[in-house]
């Protein structure tokens, strides 16, 4: 990718692939266009056209461009285009936080947190993606509040595209490693 972009995921629901979440921001003030998305694996790799809508209540000094759209699957997204960006940036908001905690298991949302950033079953080394992040000039981090968990992270924009693809499958395909669980309880 050769634009400065952030993505913001509001509710993660991820079946659709990692490819699906970008796009660039509409040519010209037309406010509702469409987006071309691949559905990804689950949907043997179909596409489709999703409306993306500009987002244009904002403050007058700000030239970032906002679009919105919904995901087949109920995922919402804001995808923010900042030419002024020098990393490309992202996250996912899970509508799940401490108030969720089942009474005999108080912390659990902040478990899984932790647990999420220990392996997937495409990238499974329990420090591959932070060690990725780090050789790519990026960052990443989350945090648990009462009703939801916020897990985010900002990358060189040449490594975008496979940080995207690790940070996804957090939520596609996680590993909840048994022998992790000791270290993070």
């Amino acid at each position: 990718l050769s634009w400065p972009f952030c993505v913001v995921f509001v509710f993660a629901a991820v079946s659709v692939s990692v490819a699906s979440y970008i796009w660039r921001p509409s040519a010209g003030h037309n406010p509702i266009s469409m987006v071309s998305v691949n559905l990804g694996s689950k949907h043997g790799g179909s596409e489709t056209e999703l409306p993306v809508m500009s987002l244009t209540d904002k403050p007058v000094g700000d030239k970032r461009s906002y679009q919105y759209t919904q995901f087949p699957n109920g995922l919402k997204a804001v995808n923010i285009f900042d030419e002024t960006s020098l990393k490309d940036s992202f996250a996912v908001s899970v509508k799940a936080g401490s108030f969720d905690d089942p009474e005999d298991l108080p912390g659990l949302a902040h478990f899984c947190e932790h647990m999420l950033f220990l392996g997937t079953k495409k990238f499974p080394d329990p420090t591959g993606f932070d060690k990725f992040m780090s050789r790519s000039g990026g960052d990443s981090n989350a945090y648990t509040s009462e009703e939801a968990t916020v897990y985010y992270g900002s990358v060189s924009k040449s490594a975008s595209k496979e940080a995207l693809e690790r940070f996804a499958d957090f939520f596609r395909a996680p590993l909840f490693n048994e022998k992790y669980v000791e270290k993070e309880v």
